[in-house]
């Protein structure tokens, strides 16, 4: 393209260097280099000023991102790098008492055993039945059966109410644990129920590590790692008590567990008529066998062992009481309570069973125990709660609000609470601000919110609050925190998780706390004051929170009734002081961001106050929840003042189990004897 010109005709239009040379010496000493030179200088300054900034935000960022390290989920540990041992031997300690008192407590006659009877029924897992003729398994023993190679391991048990399914578990389970105390690297049998199953958990293997932790204090890492270790035996109990709807899902998830981890150690057991009318089956089990009922040799055979009234000539005469006693539980209670009377139903036994019971001379010294018409009340009502609320035992400690009767009861549980943490607060904010000698409008504010903050907590629910108030970020970590729905007993230990929920809970309320004073500050002129005010609320009260939440680990396994409520109420003089001395050396130093200076006394008195409600929202809290809960269900009538007193003599005279510090009935048809009881008044 020609633009008219030739390259050397271009190049002679360049300045030339003493033109350049010209040109910077005219305009240096013109007016408008001093103003260029005066905008350089301001941008030098920006650019620097930026530059100290960016630094400083980039380290703010940093240290954001640490803390968000910090609340992330902690990775998986590697099998090899978590040390089992020590959880492992106490587990098996627990459970060698554990299943020995059951064992001795679930047979009413210890000292005579009964062999029984296993048919095959391998079609109710899904597999092809054999022909006629070899419907009896050879081995006669639930170990043999569950070594066989076609089982390998996995096992349905099913049979009628009171076949012995429970019995023969436990018996299996006693055989486990012998073999796993020896051998380091035999797996450990855990009798779970799954009456307590809970199918919000969203897989099996997390319900069994839940379970492990509320029974016998397995951490959740240890628990997970045994499965994946394939070192625990599955004996999982009472599928029946789920319900049909539930028990489908249950299936499911039992079939899902199976299936993805190819678990080899899982027998469940089951009612066979609940199995039948369910639509699932646990196909992802080898086998499944049935407890045949007790033939007329073994009744007989036992009855001379037994060497008691009833004789087998009796029953001869009288069919009907021979049909009755076909399974082992009912010829036992037979045994016992048989007097040469009409028994036509299982009702009418279990009824003689109880009279038998209160016949039974209980020595008692300084507490007397409630008459027949009590007693029987008391254990209708724990009868219906077991069933309402899918659990098979109680604990003292764990009984919770929903066991009130009704709306108007638990609401009056709300005010209580709120009533008792309401004055208590407000008597711990008077004797600090006393102490202080803080100006008396900011006592009086200090005070009423104290009151009206312990109020609402006492009377807050989770389940009324509105959907849209928990879905705020700034507000879930503090539901999260302050979740009041159940009554959790409190034991000193650290928990990860409970100081990442206590971080963010304590930032949520000191950004709140923070805003509200930098608003006052300026408001009376002071916006540098308050914003250093703020940021020290910040810090402290989340550092505060975090720390004092960390330290509450959750429950052991109690080996006494009420221990987890005992343990709370010693652990609260222990947080108070603890958080008293945290409280005292944290309010000390964030005295330097707002005042430049330490003030001793202003930090012991905060830190005292600190320590306080901190010993009240932690271990007090559960206590006083649990108080007034057992004062309103006393006042109803369901139980006596005195619970653990009245459960022992319900153990002590044969109707009630003790494992541990639970409690649980003899048997799951006397347990639904009594609600039936409850039924029909």
């Amino acid at each position: 393209m020609n633009l008219g010109f030739s390259l050397s005709e271009w190049v002679l239009l360049l300045p030339t260097l003493s033109d350049v040379q010209q040109w910077w010496t005219t305009f240096s000493q013109s007016p408008d280099f001093k103003t260029f030179s005066a905008v350089m200088t301001v941008l030098t300054a920006i650019a620097g000023t930026v530059t100290a900034r960016l630094e400083v935000i980039q380290k703010l960022l940093g240290a954001g991102q640490k803390v968000l390290n910090l609340l992330k989920p902690a990775p998986a540990l590697p099998p090899a790098l978590t040390d089992t041992a020590e959880p492992r031997k106490r587990l098996l300690r627990i459970l060698k008492s554990e299943y020995a008192r059951r064992l001795q407590d679930s047979s009413l006659n210890p000292q005579i055993s009964i062999d029984l009877q296993f048919q095959d029924r391998r079609e109710l897992v899904g597999r092809p039945r054999l022909r006629s003729g070899s419907s009896t398994l050879v081995p006669q023993s639930l170990e043999a059966i569950y070594s066989q190679i076609e089982i390998d391991g996995k096992l349905l048990i099913v049979g009628n109410p009171g076949s012995g399914k429970s019995t023969e578990l436990l018996k299996f389970a006693t055989l486990m644990l012998d073999r796993g105390t020896v051998e380091t690297s035999a797996p450990i049998p855990v009798l779970l129920d799954l009456s307590a199953w809970d199918d919000e958990v969203p897989a099996l293997e997390h319900w069994i590590a839940r379970r492990l932790k509320r029974l016998y204090n397995i951490d959740n890492a240890t628990a997970l790692q045994w499965l994946r270790d394939e070192r625990l035996i599955l004996l999982l109990d009472a599928l029946n008590e789920v319900g049909l709807d539930r028990q489908e899902r249950c299936i499911d998830a039992i079939n899902q567990f199976l299936q993805t981890t190819s678990y080899p150690h899982c027998v469940v057991c089951c009612r066979l008529e609940e199995y039948e009318l369910g639509r699932r089956q646990l196909t992802e089990l080898n086998g499944a066998i049935y407890l045949q009922a007790l033939s007329d040799h073994q009744i007989q055979q036992y009855l001379e062992l037994a060497d008691r009234t009833l004789r087998w000539e009796t029953l001869q005469a009288e069919p009907t009481l021979r049909e009755l006693v076909r399974s082992p539980l009912m010829l036992m209670i037979m045994v016992i309570v048989y007097q040469g009377r009409q028994i036509h139903t299982a009702s009418e036994l279990l009824s003689l069973y109880i009279d038998q019971c209160f016949e039974r001379s209980i020595k008692t010294t300084a507490w007397k125990p409630p008459s027949r018409e009590q007693t029987i009340r008391y254990l209708t009502w724990l009868a219906r709660q077991l069933k309402v609320q899918s659990k098979p035992e109680l604990a003292i400690e764990r009984m919770q609000p929903s066991w009130l009767g009704n709306k108007y009861d638990r609401i009056l549980y709300r005010f209580l609470c709120g009533v008792i943490i309401s004055i208590l607060c407000g008597l711990i904010f008077t004797i600090v601000n006393l102490n202080l000698d803080l100006p008396r409008e900011i006592q009086a504010l200090g005070i009423a919110i104290a009151l009206a903050g312990g109020m609402l907590y006492g009377i807050y629910s989770r389940e009324d609050l509105w959907d849209w108030l928990q879905a705020l970020p700034i507000l879930s970590s503090i539901t999260d925190l302050l979740d009041n729905e159940e009554i959790e007993p409190v034991r000193l230990g650290w928990s990860w998780q409970r100081f990442k929920t206590g971080l963010l809970a304590g930032l949520s309320v000191a950004a709140i706390l923070g805003n509200g004073i930098f608003i006052y500050d300026c408001i009376l002129g002071d916006v540098f004051l308050g914003m250093r005010w703020g940021v020290a609320v910040f810090v402290s009260y989340g550092c505060f929170v975090a720390v004092i939440s960390g330290l509450q680990a959750g429950v052991r396994s109690c080996s006494s009734p009420n221990q987890g409520i005992w343990e709370s109420l010693k652990n609260t003089i222990v947080v108070i002081i603890l958080a008293t001395m945290i409280g005292s050396l944290i309010a000390w130093v964030a005295l330097l961001i707002p005042l430049g200076i330490m003030n001793a006394r202003f930090s012991l008195w905060v830190g005292i106050g600190s320590g306080l409600m901190s010993g009240l929202f932690s271990g007090g809290l559960p206590c006083i929840q649990h108080g007034v809960l057992r004062l309103l269900l006393w006042r109803q009538n369901v139980i006596p003042w005195n619970y653990a007193k009245f459960l022992e003599y319900a153990h002590n005279i044969g109707l009630l189990q003790q494992v541990g510090g639970r409690y649980r009935f003899v048997h799951e048809l006397l347990r639904g004897h009594f609600d039936e009881h409850n039924a029909r008044s």
